[in-house]
């Protein structure tokens, strides 16, 4: 059951791509408390995150091997039982550019767009990572753009933290982002919040420092120590 009687929690698998990211960001914490807040609402829909896994390697079985239009059956089956995600957007992106060019894919853009308010982040990061799969971009450059893009609307330093984690990769830079990131999820489907910790917690085990990294570390074990609670990671 994703939600009880009163809707709780019903926003982290939003029905339509309009409730996606509706909710206000929560007051800042640090990032020991992010980390097990995170823990905590993750051992809360761990029934659906397993599911969605299930789903989404048979969508990934499918991307390796080329069959693109099965790909997006699996993208359609996954927004119908698990509702709508920047994980989805993302990769609906790139699957609609590979079986019909630039200009469906930038059509699918457009209709995030038109879906949402102006000056709305999720339409934003869409429009970001839709540039980032044309054909003459590059990493390094195209985080340099969205960089410049984000210093010419003099983005809040939040937002920059996280449109660039989202559209281009760029991982976090200190402790503060990654309580910055994780807190910027918390609003976001469950699906985007699992696949930032996840994403968060590999980084930080590997070239974080000290205390995310102690951090994830124990909250890890919570989850996947046997019995695992959650499934292992994409």
């Amino acid at each position: 059951m994703i939600a009880d009687s009163r809707g709780i929690f019903l926003w982290q698998f939003p029905r339509r791509i309009e409730d996606l990211r509706r909710q206000g960001v929560l007051s800042p914490v640090n990032i020991g408390r992010e980390i097990i807040w995170a823990r905590y609402l993750l051992i809360r829909q761990a029934s659906q995150i397993n599911a969605f896994l299930n789903c989404a390697r048979d969508f990934e079985t499918e991307l390796t091997t080329g069959d693109y239009r099965l790909c997006i059956g699996h993208l359609d089956n996954i927004e119908k039982e698990f509702g709508f995600s920047l994980w989805t957007i993302e990769n609906r992106i790139a699957v609609v550019q590979l079986i019909d060019g630039i200009e469906k894919q930038k059509a699918y853009m457009a209709s995030i767009r038109d879906s949402r308010s102006r000056n709305d982040l999720v339409s934003y990061i869409a429009f970001q990572i839709s540039h980032r799969n044309e054909e003459n971009a590059t990493v390094g450059h195209f985080a340099e753009q969205v960089s410049m893009a984000l210093d010419s609307v003099k983005a809040h330093p939040e937002i920059r933290t996280y449109v660039l984690f989202r559209a281009a990769h760029k991982m976090p830079q200190t402790e503060d982002d990654v309580a910055i990131l994780l807190r910027y999820e918390q609003n976001s489907s469950n699906l985007d919040y699992y696949d930032t910790f996840i994403r968060l917690a590999t980084w930080a085990v590997v070239e974080g420092s000290e205390s995310p990294k102690n951090g994830f570390i124990s909250q890890l074990a919570v989850l996947y120590d046997p019995p695992p609670i959650l499934q292992t990671p994409l």
